[in-house]
């Protein structure tokens, strides 16, 4: 049974499933092989190179770089000039978040969550960091929801 770890920064989310169980409950590989140190062996992660993901991203507006293995490399990602530079890197976490839930999703309950469902949950989640952003902020939640609903 392998480990899939998704690192960023300190903190490490992991899940316990075989790679088996992921290609076979996913219907392909959503992930790219990442070298973990720790184990020595190589590791899947979901959040750039998985088709889903790419269409994610793209259909957001941003350019994923060949070069972005996993979440370490959030900060390759280039603001795209339609997203507001305030909040990004919350924006980021959130389109992570999205991805880690669908994944889950998928894996776990079985479900078939479309590219315009995860961006449904996106903007809602988006609407939800408008109560959580300092009031003078509350645009940026706004705009980050017209542009998961534009992706639709």
């Amino acid at each position: 049974m392998h480990k899939i770890l998704i690192k960023y920064h300190r903190p490490y989310l992991t899940c316990l499933c075989s790679a088996e169980a992921i290609c076979r409950n996913a219907g392909c590989w959503m992930m790219q092989p990442v070298r973990s140190v720790a184990m020595g062996t190589k590791m899947p992660t979901i959040i750039f190179s998985c088709p889903f993901a790419s269409e994610f991203w793209s259909a957001i507006g941003f350019v994923v770089p060949a070069d972005a293995a996993d979440v370490s490399h959030l900060d390759k990602l280039d603001r795209p000039a339609h997203i507001p530079s305030k909040h990004f890197s919350t924006l980021l976490l959130l389109c992570c978040w999205q991805l880690w839930k669908r994944r889950n999703g998928v894996i776990f309950r079985q479900e078939e969550a479309t590219k315009q469902e995860t961006l449904r949950l996106a903007r809602e989640d988006a609407r939800l960091w408008q109560g959580r952003l300092p009031r003078k902020d509350a645009c940026v939640a706004d705009s980050w929801g017209a542009i998961f609903s534009l992706a639709m």
